[in-house]
C-alpha cells in the first residue's frame, strides 16, 4: 500500500501485496538516463520465472491483458533494439545486474513464499537512493533484519551501487549468491544471439551479443574475500557462506557496471568498476547526490498545503528527470523506460508532453529531444518514399533508427495517424520560440521542416479545387479514417507556414514557396452552422455512443467493454482532439469558441488515455472551471499511484508526468507558453486547496524564480539584466537580481 510521509521527498511502501508489486516496481524504476533499472527486488521470485517465450500481439495497449508475474525484471540501455517477430524493433532486456539471493538453513528468501514480519520500501526522491527494509522469519526460528539499498550512479553513470545490512537474533550461518543472470527474454522472445558468462578471478561477466547487432558486457563484483564464482549457462555468480552472531551487522556490498558498442563513452563495464574500485560506496554516494540536487535546482515544484500532491508531483519530475537520455540518438519512450510495453518506441508524446518540462527547466536537453528527430530524418524521408510520397513522414511509433516500427496490422495508427510529421514541426517552432533561436529553424531543423512541407504536399488531395486531408486519424484514436481532421490540417498549416518563413533562405523555389503558401490559406478548419470546430467532416452523423447502456462499469475503459466495431461508428472519443488543438493554438480563438468545444466534446470522452486529463484540465482552466479541473488534476495524479489498479504495472506513463509538470504550471500558475506571448505572462488560479507554490522557469533564456499565494504574486528576476513580466495583465520591469511582488 501507499504510505503517505511527512517528508515529501519519501515515497514510501508500506507493507507488500504480490499483486501490486508490478506497480511498485515500476514506480521504484532508477536511471542514470544511460542505464535503465526496474524496481524489482534483489532476490528471484520462485513463482516468476524471466524465461517465459510467448507471443505476444495487441491491437489496443489501453486494455491488453499481460502475462501475469509477480515481478518483471527490466535492465535497458537506451538505444540497443532488437527485432521482435510480431512487434518489430523493440528496446531490448538486458542480462539483470542486481542479484542478491540469502539463504539461511536451506531456505531461500522469496517473499512471496517466506514469512515476512516487516516490509517496507523507500525512495528518497531528492537522492534517488532506494532502500529496503525487511525482518524474515525464517523457518529454522531464525529472524533476521535486513536492510538493502542501492543507487544507479547519476554521474558514472554506467555504474550500480548495492549494498545489504544484516543482522540476526541468534547465531546463524546464511548463504549469499549475488551475480548476473542473462537468461532473461523481452515481450516473450529472446533477443541473444550468443550469451556467454565467465567467473573472474574476482567477479562475474557476461557478454551478449543480441539480435539487433550490439555487444553488451556486464561486470558485478562483490566487495570482500572469500567468494567462490561459478557459472552455469547463462548466469554467473559469486558464493559466500557467513557465520552470523546474534545482533552482530554484516554489510555486503555489490558493484556493478554496464557498457555497449554503440556508447560514446569509451569506458567499458570492467573499466568503470576498476576505476572506482578505490572509491568507497559514501563517496560515491556523495557525488551521485551532488548530481541530483543540480538536477533538482532546475525543476523541483514547491506546493504547501497538499501532501498527497507535492509528493505525487516530485515522484513525476523524478521520472522524467531520471528518463532523460543525454544523448540525441534517442529520445525518451512512452514508458520512460521502467518497462518494455511500449517497446522503448518514441512518440507525439516527446514534442507535446515531455518537451516542454525540459524547455521551460532545462533547455540545453530540450535540443537534445528535438534534435533526435534532425538525426532521424533520413529514416522519415524513406519512410515516406515507401508510402509513395515525396518529403519526410515521421514515424508514429519510431525506434532509435528513426523507423517506423507499428506493426502493419494496427494500420489505424501506423498508416493514418500522420499528424506526428506536424508534430515535431511545432516541437521545432516551440523550441525556437522559448530559446529566442530562430538560427535553429534556419540552419539545425531547416531540412526537416522542408522535408515535411514536401511530404504534405504530396498527401494533400484537391477536391473540387481546394486542399483536403483524408482518411486520417486524429489524436482521438478511436475515430480513424476521417476526412478533415481538425487538428491534422492545423498541424499541417503550422508546418506549411513554417516552410515559407525558412523557404528562401533553405534553398527553396519561389514557385514551391508561393504553393506552401497558398495550400496553408486554403486548407479548411470545418465548422459546424453555428460556429463550433468539427472533431472531422463525418462527426456529426456519428452514432451517438449511449455511454449510460454500455458502459456500465466505468472502473474498465470504454474500449474494453465495446467491440471496437461499435466503438469506430459512434462519437466516442478517447482523448481530446479539437480541445488539444485549440490548446496549442490558444491565440486563435475566443474563449466562447473554446466553451463551445468543450460542452460538446468533453461529454464524448472517455478518458482512456493517459494523455487525457492533463489537457482537459489546462483547457478548464483557461475557461475558469476550477472544480472539473480539479478532479481533472487528481485523474492525473491517480493514473500511476492508484498502484491497487493496475495500470503503472508495465511501466509509468510518462507523457502523464510530464502533464502533472504542465498542469501546474501553464494551468495553475497560469504560465502563457513561448507560443502564445513574447513577454514572461502569468494569470494564476490557484487550487483554494493550496496555500502556495514556488518553482524555477527559464523564460528565453533568461531564469527566474516564481511563487504564487492566495494573497500575491513574486517573481525574482535571477539574471544580470532587466527582465519584462506581465502579471494578471500589469506590466513590471524586474531589475537584475531583484523581485516583483503582485498584490491579488
Amino acid at each position: 500500500m501507499f504510505e503517505q510521509s511527512k517528508d515529501c521527498w519519501i515515497f514510501k511502501q508500506n507493507g507488500f501485496t504480490s499483486s501490486e508489486a508490478l506497480a511498485w516496481e515500476s514506480l521504484f524504476t532508477q536511471g542514470s538516463g544511460y542505464l535503465q533499472i526496474r524496481g524489482s527486488f534483489e532476490e528471484k521470485l520462485e513463482d516468476s520465472p524471466q524465461n517465459l517465450e510467448y507471443i505476444r500481439t495487441t491491437t489496443n495497449v489501453s486494455i491488453e491483458k499481460f502475462i501475469e508475474q509477480n515481478t518483471k525484471w527490466g535492465c535497458y540501455i537506451p538505444g540497443v533494439y532488437s527485432d521482435h517477430p510480431t512487434f518489430n524493433s523493440e528496446i531490448t532486456n538486458l542480462p539483470f545486474p542486481l542479484g542478491i539471493d540469502l539463504w539461511e538453513s536451506g531456505e531461500r528468501l522469496d517473499p512471496i513464499k517466506s514469512t515476512i514480519r516487516n516490509f517496507s520500501r523507500n525512495l528518497n526522491l531528492k537522492t534517488a537512493l532506494l532502500e529496503r527494509y525487511v525482518t524474515w522469519k525464517c523457518k529454522s526460528g531464525v529472524v533476521l533484519n535486513i536492510k538493502w539499498r542501492r543507487i544507479v550512479h547519476a554521474r558514472v553513470k554506467k555504474l550500480i551501487l548495492q549494498q545489504v545490512f544484516i543482522t540476526s537474533d541468534k547465531d546463524t550461518e546464511i548463504e549469499i549468491a549475488a551475480g548476473i543472470d542473462g537468461d532473461v527474454r523481452t515481450n516473450g522472445h529472446d533477443h541473444f544471439t550468443r550469451v556467454n558468462c565467465q567467473a573472474g578471478s574476482d567477479g562475474c561477466f557476461c557478454t551478449v551479443e543480441t539480435e539487433g547487432g550490439n555487444i553488451v558486457e556486464v561486470v558485478t563484483k562483490m566487495f570482500g574475500s572469500d567468494w567462490k564464482v561459478e557459472t552455469s549457462g547463462r548466469s554467473c555468480r559469486q558464493i559466500r557462506k557467513i557465520k552470523l552472531k546474534a545482533g552482530e551487522q554484516i554489510i555486503l556490498e555489490k558493484r556493478s557496471a554496464l557498457s555497449c558498442d554503440r556508447d560514446r563513452s569509451p569506458l567499458s563495464a570492467l573499466e568503470v568498476l576498476n576505476e572506482y574500485e578505490n572509491t568507497s560506496f559514501e563517496e560515491l554516494l556523495a557525488s551521485h547526490i551532488d548530481e541530483w540536487e543540480k538536477r533538482w535546482e532546475k525543476c523541483d515544484i514547491e506546493i504547501t498545503g497538499d501532501e498527497q500532491s507535492q509528493l505525487k508531483t516530485r515522484v513525476s519530475l523524478y521520472h522524467l528527470l531520471r528518463s532523460y537520455v543525454d544523448d540525441d540518438r534517442v529520445a525518451i519512450c512512452g514508458r520512460g523506460f521502467s518497462s518494455d510495453a511500449y517497446w522503448g518506441r518514441f512518440f507525439w508524446d516527446t514534442e507535446m508532453y515531455m518537451m516542454p518540462f525540459f524547455l521551460y527547466t532545462d533547455p540545453v536537453k530540450a535540443k537534445t529531444l528535438m534534435d533526435f528527430r534532425i538525426n532521424t530524418l533520413p529514416a522519415a524521408m524513406e519512410n515516406a518514399k515507401e508510402y509513395g510520397y515525396a518529403g519526410a513522414r515521421y514515424p508514429w511509433e519510431a525506434d532509435a533508427d528513426g523507423k517506423e516500427n507499428c506493426p502493419k496490422y494496427l494500420w489505424q495508427f501506423r498508416d493514418h495517424q500522420i499528424h506526428i510529421s506536424g508534430d515535431v514541426v511545432y516541437g521545432f517552432l516551440h523550441y525556437a520560440s522559448a530559446t529566442k533561436n530562430q538560427d535553429y529553424l534556419k540552419k539545425d531543423a531547416a531540412e526537416a521542416i522542408i522535408e515535411i512541407c514536401r511530404y504534405w504536399m504530396s498527401r494533400i488531395d484537391m477536391i473540387d479545387g481546394n486542399p483536403a486531408i483524408l482518411a486520417v486519424t486524429g489524436p482521438d484514436e478511436y475515430n480513424p479514417l476521417k476526412n478533415n481532421n481538425a487538428f491534422t490540417n492545423r498541424m499541417v498549416i503550422c508546418s506549411l507556414k513554417a516552410g515559407v518563413s525558412i523557404g528562401k533562405e533553405a534553398g527553396v523555389s519561389d514557385k514551391e514557396i508561393a504553393e506552401w503558401k497558398k495550400t496553408a490559406e486554403d486548407i479548411p478548419i470545418l465548422r459546424r452552422s453555428d460556429g463550433l470546430v468539427l472533431q472531422f467532416a463525418e462527426f456529426e452523423s456519428m452514432a451517438e455512443p449511449d455511454f449510460d447502456r454500455w458502459w456500465t462499469d466505468r472502473s474498465k475503459p470504454y474500449a474494453a467493454v465495446v467491440h471496437q466495431e461499435r466503438n469506430y461508428r459512434s462519437k466516442s472519443s478517447k482523448q481530446p482532439d479539437v480541445l488539444i488543438m485549440m490548446w496549442l493554438f490558444l491565440n486563435e480563438f475566443c474563449t466562447g469558441e473554446i466553451k463551445q468545444a468543450w460542452d460538446y466534446y468533453e461529454p464524448y470522452c472517455t478518458h482512456d488515455s493517459s494523455l487525457s486529463p492533463g489537457i482537459h484540465g489546462l483547457v478548464a482552466l483557461r475557461l475558469g472551471l476550477d472544480e472539473k479541473a480539479w478532479k481533472f488534476w487528481e485523474d492525473t495524479l491517480e493514473l500511476d499511484f492508484n498502484v491497487g489498479n493496475g495500470k503503472a504495472s508495465q511501466g509509468i506513463h510518462i507523457a502523464c508526468a510530464a502533464a502533472t509538470w504542465q498542469f501546474i504550471v501553464f494551468g495553475f500558475a497560469g504560465v502563457k507558453t513561448a507560443m502564445e506571448v513574447e513577454t514572461l505572462t502569468l494569470n494564476p488560479r490557484l487550487p483554494k486547496y493550496w496555500d502556495q507554490i514556488s518553482f524555477p522557469l527559464v523564460w528565453k533564456g533568461q531564469e527566474a524564480r516564481i511563487v504564487i499565494n492566495h494573497k500575491k504574486i513574486i517573481i525574482k528576476n535571477m539574471n544580470n539584466e532587466d527582465f519584462k513580466v506581465n502579471i494578471c495583465g500589469k506590466e513590471y520591469v524586474v531589475g537584475s537580481q531583484e523581485s516583483v511582488e503582485h498584490i491579488v
